[in-house]
């Protein structure tokens, strides 16, 4: 049932009771992690996040050991209780019910596996209230195929969610004075320092196994990423460069008063809309939709996944594209399906149909969210010879630097991986 490298990661696990498994998208993390609880016969408890608590996880069971009793830690406090009282080997839940779990239940799990364990990077309560309880687990279970695409920083809290501090201490401000120098100065500005990437790799050699999809996937289709450039219309234009440079929208009194709300407005505005302080969208024009729509005629009689970021665009895409339905899309029955990465980058299997074009009509920012929503199509069973990817960029505008910072995440996660 395991593959040869499968059963490498399998070892690894076995042999380490804190460890992270580094495996990117589409290499079976979640069959890896089930034969490790088929064989340990440990309480497990599984936090995922909530599409991959509620649907991977159980069509995973069900497909590869179904003999394996579980139960989903779902939906309101009365269903959730209940699901919590079954005497399931496995219990699922989401990360957003990890706080409310244990602050509600006495803690009954040996071991723990976080798929995607970089929901737990940031020092946020669910992080906090897992430290309180996480020495009364006998075996703890980091997954993500994307460990630390946007910093290396972000490997902190979790490893010390895996192993208690045992790799980087107990303390972030420890941790960033050994591998990194504050530019910063009213504001913290953490770099790396010069050998601080080459130690931290060192650090995380024993216990964390990488694995790259090509080198052990032949068969997965290949990647072509091409940035299909597209003019502003020239009243757009005017209202981007004047707005860059003021960062004033007097008609609709919107005023960007940091770089980083400029940054947002400015990239929605290449969407052809912006919202107004009281978050109400206003369209500005559709030179992206056109866009997108010439890109979808060239492409012709295919399936295509479109990644949108703010709810404005789906309002934009409603008439192009249907919401999410794995079921339907996997089927072949939709043509156009649109989502955001946030919501369904981890652990979906959008792959089934042979679907091979992916259109970002916002790119985003996190590295992490482009490379997993990249591998909702690529992953075994995908019998398409090449993954197509289309970014929508704006020519002169902040869609290019977004393209460019996505090239440098994607270059240090490459040497993570190594």
């Amino acid at each position: 049932m395991l593959r040869n490298y499968q059963k490498s990661a399998c070892r690894f696990a076995w042999d380490r009771p804190q460890c992270y498994l580094a495996l990117e998208p589409g290499l079976g993390k979640t069959l890896v992690s089930l034969t490790l609880i088929k064989y340990l016969q440990l309480p497990t408890l599984v936090v995922a996040p909530k599409l991959v608590a509620t649907t991977t996880w159980p069509e995973e069971i069900k497909k590869w050991i179904s003999e394996l009793s579980y139960s989903v830690i779902s939906g309101n406090p009365k269903q959730r209780n209940k699901a919590v009282e079954t005497d399931s080997l496995i219990h699922l839940t989401n990360y957003e019910n990890l706080k409310w779990l244990i602050e509600n239940h006495p803690w009954k799990w040996k071991m723990v596996i976080f798929d995607e364990v970089t929901k737990m990077k940031t020092n946020g309560s669910r992080v906090k209230a897992f430290i309180k309880v996480r020495d009364k687990c006998e075996r703890i279970v980091g997954l993500s195929g994307t460990p630390a695409v946007n910093s290396l920083e972000s490997l902190f809290f979790q490893y010390k969610c895996i192993d208690g501090g045992a790799t980087f201490g107990k303390f972030i401000t420890h941790f960033r004075n050994d591998y990194f120098i504050n530019h910063g100065f009213d504001f913290p500005d953490w770099k790396i320092r010069p050998g601080g990437e080459a130690a931290i790799l060192e650090a995380v050699r024993p216990t964390m196994i990488t694995m790259k999809a090509k080198d052990y996937l032949p068969e997965l289709p290949s990647v072509v990423t091409t940035r299909r450039m597209f003019e502003l219309s020239p009243k757009a234009k005017i209202q981007y460069k004047e707005f860059e440079k003021e960062q004033v929208i007097e008609a609709l009194d919107i005023i960007a008063t940091t770089g980083a709300s400029k940054n947002i407005k400015l990239r929605q505005l290449t969407a052809g809309f912006v919202y107004d302080e009281g978050g109400v969208a206003h369209l500005q024009g559709k030179d992206k939709i056109e866009a997108l729509k010439n890109i979808l005629e060239e492409i012709g009689d295919e399936q295509v996944l479109i990644f949108y970021w703010h709810k404005a665009e789906a309002e934009l895409l409603k008439d192009i594209a249907s919401p999410l339905n794995i079921d339907r899309w996997n089927k072949g029955e939709l043509q156009y399906m649109m989502t955001n990465p946030a919501s369904t980058a981890h652990g979906l299997n959008l792959q089934l149909s042979g679907a091979h074009h992916i259109i970002y009509f916002t790119l985003p920012y996190d590295g992490e969210l482009y490379i997993q929503s990249i591998g909702r199509l690529l992953r075994s069973g995908n019998k398409a010879t090449t993954i197509f990817v289309h970014q929508l960029v704006a020519k002169g505008t902040v869609d290019n630097h977004v393209a460019k910072m996505l090239e440098k995440k994607m270059a240090q996660h490459q040497r993570l991986m190594r």
